[in-house]
């Protein structure tokens, strides 16, 4: 049983014995200095890995920019009964090279030597119709004023789609205006229905962009 599976069974375990015990039979007959059980997540593994699963749990949509210079980092901690906040606290106390901020509609978890700066890049407008993760970000990377950017980084991108993202296949129609490219992939998020993305990039400036956690440096070379 993988790392990732155990954390999954502990909090999936921890969230039924929790609506178990608090049924609404349950939950009338129960003294008020009854302690409900505390929800227990215990995790060492990827950080990619448990960030992509908070969604689920909190609701809340996680944007995630890679540390070019460590693509993997591995993070261990146990907490009972813990919020987004203590999660996430726990995260980058594990993996200080990270920090995390609340930007009221996501969080974003970054390097603290400071994001990319191509996220930043504003668009006019963006419209895509009964586009699917993969295209949608394709469109989106390919507007004019993305490419000037990608340019002028000099960045490159690597379309590394994986059929197994969350909501593969599910196809999305929306337009925005006058947001960035972190905006707009808050709203594929939300779309695909992952509530999750990552962009990892190397050294040479060589970067991909998905829903999925599990994108391996292998697929980032030449």
């Amino acid at each position: 049983m993988s790392t990732n599976f155990r954390m999954i069974a502990t909090i999936g375990l921890a969230l039924v014995f929790s609506a178990m015990c608090m049924s609404p039979v349950m939950a009338q007959q129960a003294p008020e200095t009854v302690k409900q059980p505390l929800r227990v997540i215990q995790y060492n593994g990827d950080m990619a890995n448990i960030l992509s699963q908070l969604p689920g749990i909190y609701h809340r949509t996680i944007g995630l920019e890679v540390d070019p210079r460590h693509q993997w980092s591995t993070v261990d901690f146990y907490l009972k009964d813990p919020t987004l906040v203590d999660v996430l606290n726990a995260i980058t106390k594990s993996a200080p090279i990270y920090q995390w901020s609340d930007k009221q509609d996501f969080i974003e978890v970054v390097p603290v030597r400071g994001g990319t700066a191509l996220l930043d890049t504003r668009i006019s407008s963006f419209r895509v119709d009964y586009a699917d993760e993969s295209e949608a970000i394709n469109q989106l990377l390919n507007l004019p004023e993305v490419q000037a950017s990608m340019t002028a980084m000099r960045l490159r991108y690597k379309n590394t789609a994986n059929p197994l993202a969350a909501g593969s296949g599910k196809k999305m129609s929306f337009a925005v205006q006058d947001v960035t490219i972190r905006q707009v992939l808050n709203k594929i998020a939300n779309e695909n229905g992952s509530r999750f993305w990552i962009m990892k990039r190397n050294i040479g400036g060589l970067f991909s962009i998905g829903t999925v956690p599990n994108l391996s440096l292998a697929q980032l070379s030449e």
